[in-house]
């Protein structure tokens, strides 16, 4: 699991390949988590992820040994009526 550095968005890799990107808002009182996506990396298994600088990319280092890259969608670009939202795929 790991936060971005400005506290709005949280990822989360579990060893079955998914990964789990939340919206923050650290100015609440109690800071509600917002579903933004939810992704399968195929055949990958995440062991640990890290956010960039700016929140816009994530990197997930896998059991493996391989390193992938991805871009994070910006909150509001995405229908997030769905918490599996299958219909934004990982750009690598």
């Amino acid at each position: 699991m790991a936060v971005s550095s400005d506290g709005c968005r949280c990822a989360a890799v579990a060893a079955d390949g998914s990964v789990f990107i939340l919206v923050l808002d650290p100015t609440a009182p109690q800071v509600p988590l917002e579903p933004l996506v939810a992704c399968q990396l195929g055949d990958s298994s995440p062991a640990c992820c890290c956010w960039n600088g700016d929140g816009s990319k994530l990197l997930v280092g896998c059991s493996s040994g391989v390193a992938i890259e991805v871009s994070v969608p910006q909150p509001g670009a995405v229908d997030t009526s769905r918490y599996v939202n299958t219909d934004y795929h990982w750009s690598q």
